[in-house]
């Protein structure tokens, strides 16, 4: 084939144009793979802050609108600047929101009650500096949060068991200067309102929950509705112990409830956030009791994951605030409360093993990012490496369970090895069984039951693998049926050989003590109560000793407990004796780990369980839920088309983006540039998602942080300073962090 030369201009001008033509087409395909083809910009622009009446043609009430109005550099924000920015159709207010040096920028979505103009109006005071204005129209959706949406009478009617996308940001990120702080008062009056209609013929048990990137200890309400005589009523049918106040929480309320649906019809959901951007969730269920084990445990590992991820969010223990000026409690940012973290985890777990695929993702990132973070030097052994775990009068049983229940974590879902953690563990463990030759006593942390010392050592045992643990547990002397439970699992995971015999002997003793209606005492007399924690936990060591399901005794057992199973999805025991702190989470995990164990759910590939779709939709509404779908690791492009929707022309897709990149963990380019997105909840994301680099692999380099931290870009700061939000244990040992934003 001859090759032909191009020398005149005229041909020359036509290349440029074939070239410009073949990029246009390179975009459009870039744009179809990221979810901004079905997004119309209707307004882009950047200038100097000033007043602005920017006019919004042939809007339409079939489809929906994003706004952001960013103050792109902060230095001119004084104390006294403001920016009131509204979308008026007429006479009607659509949104609004007023911007001030803490709260620079405002992301929403709005829908108008009638075709025709509207105008986005825009009113400086003492302000100077930059701004950007983005408006892109969105197909008209329920699964992305539109306004208006702050009266029952406009809530955003939304499909029962999908996830909807949603901005909180016309709430005050932070209060406004010379203002009243946030009060009760004031949330109820920034609620979102969802509405949807429930048409089964039989009852149903519905998860409603939010889930939050970041929680900045701001706590958030998740209620339900129905009408009555023509005005809205609390639902509460089906509402869970863990619903009701606990502790001390600044505001009352949770990020998950269950209810039970009976009757067809309307309800309503209401939704106190505070966030930048949260979401919200629908999980439906078949009511408990069942007759099937599996979906019994089904329902209480989802039931589990989410109540306990509930009570961190709501910040017990006087470690809530009311907004974002308030100083968080140290207490709560490092509590890893046995009954909110460690028994969902355990049951999570080890049901994961067995089988299990992890619904509840978010939830269980979340916890073990906690366990992951609580641990502090040890003081005056910080040279050998030692650790503990403060806010705790048990730690030995706390660490060694984090050890051992995190080793199973890294095994089976994230396959990430962070050895520092362990190791940690492991020279205190060495310290505290130090000059032993016994087992120590229980440990206590303040409730009852007290922490058997076979549970401590066996979970000591797995990260120490101390040679002389299994002959103090096989010696020690038995006090309760906890002892005689924990002491049969642990030889049983130890030396199965070596114990056979003190194994069967115990399994004969745990089926000996068993009460006519299958249950078990916690304490051996007779005249002690039944409980349904030790029923539970009496199966978990009944299986690990090799009694069958088909044991007369065993199928009693497993019967009682199925048919305990409460409406809500857990195990609640009527009378929790032995227990001083009042929850479902004890029983629960018991139950869990008993039937889990029983009746495995077979195999299961390793990881979320969450499979990245071939290519993201071109459709901005799909690739929302596709990009929430992305968890296990992807191919090289697929990691590309993530990039591509992070510099999608709108934030709730960049932040989406940015989010999935955090899940795949490893420094990407991409994020560090969006610590200076001119979104607030897109540089927050990106903040998560680059301590997540940092987190979970300790080998990243800590140039592109600190230059992020050094930039002359005011957001890019303030971003880059998000990472240190929370949860940033593994990098507090950068001394370089510490300096750059001092330079």
């Amino acid at each position: 084939m001859p090759t032909y030369v191009v020398t005149s201009p005229t041909a020359m001008i036509l290349l440029v144009i074939l070239a410009l033509l073949l990029s246009s087409v390179t975009d459009t395909a870039s744009q179809d793979a990221t979810g901004t083809a079905s997004l119309n910009t209707m307004v882009r622009r950047r200038g100097p802050v000033a007043d602005l009446s920017v006019p919004l043609v042939a809007l339409d009430p079939n489809s929906q609108y994003s706004l952001l109005y960013s103050l792109t550099s902060l230095t001119g924000l004084g104390r006294d600047a403001r920016v009131d920015v509204e979308v008026r159709q007429g006479n009607v207010v659509l949104a609004s929101k007023t911007l001030h040096a803490g709260d620079a920028d405002y992301y929403t979505q709005f829908r108008v009650p009638k075709a025709g103009p509207a105008t986005v109006v825009v009113r400086p005071t003492h302000a100077s500096g930059n701004y950007a204005l983005y408006v892109n129209r969105w197909p008209r959706t329920g699964l992305v949060k539109s306004s208006p949406a702050r009266r029952w009478q406009d809530a955003v009617k939304i499909p029962l068991g999908q996830t909807v996308f949603a901005s909180g940001d016309d709430e005050n990120y932070v209060p406004l200067p010379g203002t009243t702080r946030r009060t009760p008062a004031t949330r109820a009056a920034s609620t979102d309102w969802y509405s949807f209609e429930f048409t089964s013929g039989t009852p149903k048990l519905v998860f409603f929950q939010v889930d939050l990137m970041e929680r900045d200890q701001i706590p958030v309400d998740v209620a339900v509705y129905r009408l009555v005589n023509g005005e809205p009523h609390e639902y509460f049918d089906g509402e869970d112990p863990v619903t009701l106040p606990h502790e001390a929480q600044a505001l009352a309320g949770n990020k998950f409830t269950p209810r039970i649906l009976n009757d067809r019809g309307t309800y309503y959901v209401a939704v106190q956030a505070g966030h930048p951007e949260y979401k919200l969730r629908t999980r439906v269920y078949d009511p408990p009791p069942y007759t099937d084990p599996q979906t019994a445990v089904r329902t209480a590992l989802d039931y589990i994951l989410a109540a306990g991820d509930s009570w961190h969010a709501n910040t017990p223990r006087r470690g809530s605030v009311y907004d974002r000026v308030s100083s968080v409690h140290q207490e709560t940012s490092l509590c890893v409360a046995c009954h909110a973290t460690h028994f969902p985890l355990r049951a999570a777990l080890y049901a994961a093993r067995n089988g299990y695929p992890v619904v509840q993702r978010q939830q269980l990132q979340f916890l073990t990012e906690r366990f992951y973070n609580n641990p502090r030097p040890f003081y005056g052994f910080e040279q050998d490496g030692a650790v503990w775990a403060r806010v705790i009068s048990a730690p030995a049983n706390v660490l060694g369970r984090m050890s051992h229940l995190l080793d199973i974590y890294e095994r089976q879902i994230s396959g990430e090895r962070r050895s520092n953690f362990h190791e940690g563990i492991g020279e205190y463990l060495k310290l505290y069984y130090a000059g032993r030759d016994k087992l120590p006593p229980d440990e206590t942390n303040g409730n009852t039951p007290l922490v058997s010392r076979y549970e401590v050592a066996w979970y000591a045992w797995s990260n120490t693998h101390d040679g002389r643990m299994g002959d103090w547990i096989a010696s020690g002397e038995i006090e309760n049926m906890v002892d005689l439970c924990y002491q049969t699992q642990a030889l049983a995971e130890i030396d199965p050989q070596r114990y056979r015999g003190q194994i069967q002997k115990n399994a004969e003793r745990i089926l000996s003590l068993q009460r006519p209606n299958g249950q078990w005492s916690m304490r051996f007399g007779s005249e002690q109560p039944e409980v349904e924690f030790q029923t539970g936990h009496a199966l978990w060591a009944l299986q690990a000793a090799g009694v069958p399901a088909s044991n007369p005794q065993v199928a009693k057992a497993i019967d009682y407990l199925l048919r305990r199973q409460q409406t809500f999805g857990g195990w609640m025991d009527p009378l929790q004796s032995f227990e001083n702190f009042r929850t479902p989470f004890r029983e629960t995990q018991m139950a869990v780990l008993a039937l889990s164990a029983y009746f495995p759910a077979g195999p299961r590939a390793k990881g979320w369980g969450a499979a990245a779709p071939e290519r993201l939709s071109s459709d901005p509404v799909e690739v929302l839920q596709q990009l929430d779908g992305i968890w296990d690791p992807v191919t090289d492009g697929m990691r590309v088309q993530i990039r591509r929707a992070a510099a999608s022309p709108d934030a709730l897709i960049r932040q989406a983006a940015a989010e999935a990149l955090g899940r795949l963990g490893g420094q990407d380019a991409a994020l560090l540039q969006l610590l200076g997105d001119p979104s607030k909840m897109v540089q927050r994301t990106a903040a998560w998602s680059v301590r997540q680099s940092y987190s979970r692999h300790p080998e990243t380099s800590s140039a592109g942080l600190t230059a992020a931290l050094e930039s002359k870009d005011d957001r890019t700061r303030w971003g880059a300073t998000r990472v240190f939000a929370q949860h940033f244990a593994a990098i507090a040992h950068r001394p370089e962090f510490g300096a750059s934003p001092t330079r």
